[in-house]
């Protein structure tokens, strides 16, 4: 006598909204199901692309609000990722992170256009989500030690101001470099990895 077959078990249900503190200072929020995509590639009537794009801005603000404790204040840094199943090239990312972009700037009460608010949009393949990485960042000076990293055409600049005891340690640490050693330097959010090369004297390239 054959076993009687075993119920179909259900899909467990998506978890919902988690938040958690970060080291830097700052909240991680993640958003499971919420799927950001393109809106310039998806077709529909626009009343229900207005209606998506508002309940997605208002549930992300409401989220925020509920879990992701005090309100940071700018000068901060904002990352959103969009974790979905297919990539987006940068143009379309960009824009499908516009309404959760909208929603963050709600919670803080600042236009999203606020130049001490840096926005920064990323995504990885997974099961849908939203991941917003909220961080307190200070401002750079020539007072404290800061630091900052800024596009100057196609140049990336950064800017360190450092105390002369932190100096003093950073150029004995690069004194005592071996070849191919590595003096993590790590100021803010800015981190430097500044390598030895392996040889002293690298070898020419052989072009014939």
């Amino acid at each position: 006598m054959s076993a009687p077959p075993s119920p179909k078990r259900r899909p467990a249900a998506p978890a919902g909204p988690t938040a958690e503190r970060t080291e830097h200072g700052g909240v991680r929020v993640t958003i499971p199901t919420m799927k950001l995509v393109s809106e310039a590639n998806t077709r529909g009537h626009t009343f229900a692309k207005a209606g998506r794009v508002a309940a997605a801005r208002g549930s992300t603000t409401a989220v925020l609000r509920v879990m992701a404790g005090p309100v940071i204040a700018p000068p901060c840094r904002v990352v959103i990722t969009r974790v979905f199943s297919c990539q987006l090239d940068s143009d379309n990312l960009t824009g499908s992170a516009k309404h959760v972009r909208d929603g963050v700037a709600d919670w803080m009460g600042v236009d999203d256009r606020d130049p001490r608010v840096e926005w920064l949009v990323a995504q990885e393949k997974g099961p849908a989500a939203v991941r917003i990485e909220i961080t307190p960042v200070t401002a750079w000076s020539l007072t404290t030690v800061s630091s900052r990293v800024a596009l100057e055409g196609p140049v990336q600049a950064v800017d360190l101001t450092l105390t002369p005891e932190i100096l003093r340690t950073l150029a004995a640490m690069l004194e005592a470099l071996p070849p191919g050693g590595r003096v993590p330097l790590r100021v803010g959010l800015t981190r430097l990895r500044i390598h030895r090369l392996q040889h002293d004297h690298p070898q020419e390239t052989d072009e014939r």
